[in-house]
C-alpha cells in the first residue's frame, strides 16, 4: 500500500509493521512488504478441518477467509482538504497492490472485483498534523475484517493510474518501522480544572505515539492530544509546567483527536497513521484526571538492533550517550531524517553524513543504509552525478557539497565498519 497500510486476515492484524511501507520517491521506486500468513490461514478450523500438512493451494483458496486493508496517506497522498501539509505529496488517493501466494503460487490478486469504502473511523491522517479517529464509525462497519461481512453497499475498487504505476517495485528488505517499547509518564499536571486540560510528562523526548489504554467518555466527546518537546519557557513566556510550547513545530499541528463512542466498558486508542516527536502531551476532553497507568508513549521507528552498549563512570557522559542514542534512533523512519517533530522530517544528507559512523557503531545499519543508498542512486543527476540535499528528493536537485558527500561517506562507513565491498562495487560508477 502507498502511502501506508494495515492488513488484516480473518480479523487478525497481519505482521507488526507500522507506517509501512517505507518512504521513497514514488515516481521511481515503491517498496512492497512480505508477510508469512500461514498460521492465520491454518488457524480457527477455517480450512474445513484439514490438517495443515494435507492442505493444498486449492484447499486454502476455496476456504472461507477474508483479507481486509486500511490505507493511510503517508508521504504519498495529500489526502482530501485540509490535506496533510506535507511536501511532495500527490493528489492521488492511497493505492494497494496485494498478492497472496500459497506454496509459491499466486491464488489471489487485488483487482476491480475487490470492494472499497471511505467509511473509515480514521477521518484524517497526516504525519505532520496527526490523526482524527471517530470510534462511532466502528459501529457501522462492525465485522468488516471478518469473513461473511456484507459489502453490498460498498463500491467496486478501481485500477490505480498514477505516477507510481511505472516505478520500480522492489522488496523492502530492511527492518520495518515497529512499536519498539513503551514509556510510562513520570507526572501529570492539571492545567485547567474547568476544561480538565492535563499535561503529561514522559520524562524524555522520543519519536512515538501516545496510546490511551483505557478511558471513559460520553458519546461524541472529542479527546485531544497535543504533542510538544518543551514546556512554556522564557523568552517566549513565563515558565509554566501546565502549558506546552509548540512554536518550534512551525506549521505542524502534532494533534491527535479521538471521538468517543461512549462505550460503558471503556475505550482505547493508539494512532495508526501518524508519528510525533515529543516529551509532553496535553490531553483535553476528559472529565476526570488521568492516572499515570492510563497511557503510555509507544516508541516508534525503524527497528534496527542496537549492537553496542557503553557505560561511563561519569554520569554526564552517560547522559550525553543517552541523548545520542535516542537522537539517532528517533530519526530512523525508513530513511534517516533531520527531526521527528516539526513540519520537515526529511532525509537530509548532511545530517546523515555527520552521524553515519555514530549510527554504525551503535546499531546494525547495514540493511537500512543499503536500501537508502539505492534511493540516493534514484535521486542522482544522471548528467553530472550530483545529489540533492535530501533523499527522497521531493523534486529538488543540486545539493550543497557537504550534503552530497553523504553518498560517499555512507559507502565508506559500510566498507570500514561492515566490510561490505559488494555495496561499494554496486555504486562505484555512480
Amino acid at each position: 500500500g502507498i502511502g501506508y497500510h494495515h492488513v488484516y486476515m480473518d480479523g487478525l492484524k497481519v505482521g507488526d509493521h507500522q507506517l509501512d511501507p517505507g518512504w521513497t520517491d514514488y515516481e521511481k521506486r515503491v517498496w512492497y512488504s512480505t508477510y508469512d500468513v500461514t498460521d492465520i490461514l491454518q488457524s480457527g478450523k477455517k480450512m474445513d478441518d484439514l490438517e495443515a500438512s494435507d492442505a493444498s493451494s486449492t484447499d486454502i483458496a476455496e476456504s472461507s477467509h477474508a483479507i481486509a486493508v486500511m490505507l493511510g496517506n503517508g508521504w504519498w497522498s495529500c489526502g482530501p482538504p485540509p490535506g496533510t501539509n506535507q511536501p511532495g505529496c500527490s493528489n492521488f488517493p492511497p493505492q494497494l497492490l496485494l498478492q497472496l501466494q500459497v506454496d509459491g503460487q499466486p491464488v489471489l490478486l487485488s483487482d476491480e472485483t475487490w470492494s472499497a469504502s471511505d467509511s473509515s473511523p480514521v477521518l484524517y491522517n497526516s504525519l505532520y498534523n496527526g490523526e482524527t479517529y471517530d470510534a462511532r464509525t466502528e459501529e457501522h462497519i462492525e465485522g468488516w475484517k471478518f469473513p461473511g461481512y456484507d459489502t453490498s453497499k460498498w463500491t467496486a475498487a478501481t485500477l490505480a493510474d498514477s505516477v507510481a504505476n511505472t516505478a520500480i517495485l522492489a522488496s523492502q528488505l530492511f527492518e520495518p518501522i515497529r512499536h519498539i517499547s513503551t514509556i510510562s509518564p513520570v507526572s501529570i499536571n492539571v492545567a485547567n480544572k474547568n476544561t480538565n486540560s492535563q499535561v503529561v510528562d514522559f520524562g524524555q523526548n522520543l519519536a512515538a505515539v501516545v496510546s490511551l489504554k483505557r478511558f471513559f467518555c460520553s458519546r461524541g466527546t472529542v479527546v485531544t492530544l497535543r504533542h510538544a518537546e518543551l514546556l512554556m519557557h522564557p523568552p517566549y513566556g513565563a515558565f509554566d509546567n501546565t502549558t506546552i510550547y509548540v512554536d518550534n513545530l512551525r506549521t505542524a499541528k502534532a494533534t491527535d483527536k479521538y471521538i468517543c463512542s461512549g462505550d460503558p466498558q471503556g475505550e482505547s486508542y493508539t494512532p495508526l497513521f501518524t508519528q510525533h516527536g515529543f516529551r509532553f502531551v496535553e490531553v483535553t476532553g476528559l472529565n476526570y484526571t488521568l492516572e499515570t497507568s492510563d497511557l503510555v508513549a509507544v516508541e516508534l521507528h525503524t527497528d534496527v538492533q542496537q549492537t553496542s552498549f557503553i557505560h561511563f563512570s561519569d554520569p554526564l557522559l552517560n547522559k550525553i550517550q543517552h541523548l545520542v542514542l535516542w537522537g539517532i534512533k528517533s530519526n530512523l523512519m525508513s530513511v534517516q531524517t533531520d527531526c521527528d517533530q516539526r513540519d520537515e522530517r526529511r532525509g537530509w544528507m548532511g545530517d546523515a553524513a555527520l552521524t553515519a559512523e555514530a549510527a554504525a557503531l551503535t546499531f546494525g545499519m547495514g540493511a537500512f543504509y543499503t536500501h537508502w543508498l539505492e534511493q540516493m542512486l534514484d535521486a542522482q543527476n544522471a548528467t553530472d552525478g550530483s545529489m540533492p540535499n535530501f533523499v527522497p528528493s521531493l523534486g529538488t536537485t543540486d545539493g550543497a557539497p557537504n550534503w552530497q558527500t553523504a553518498y560517499v561517506m555512507i559507502l565508506w562507513v559500510m566498507l570500514v565498519h561492515y566490510g561490505d565491498i559488494d555495496v561499494v562495487f554496486r555504486h562505484h560508477d555512480s
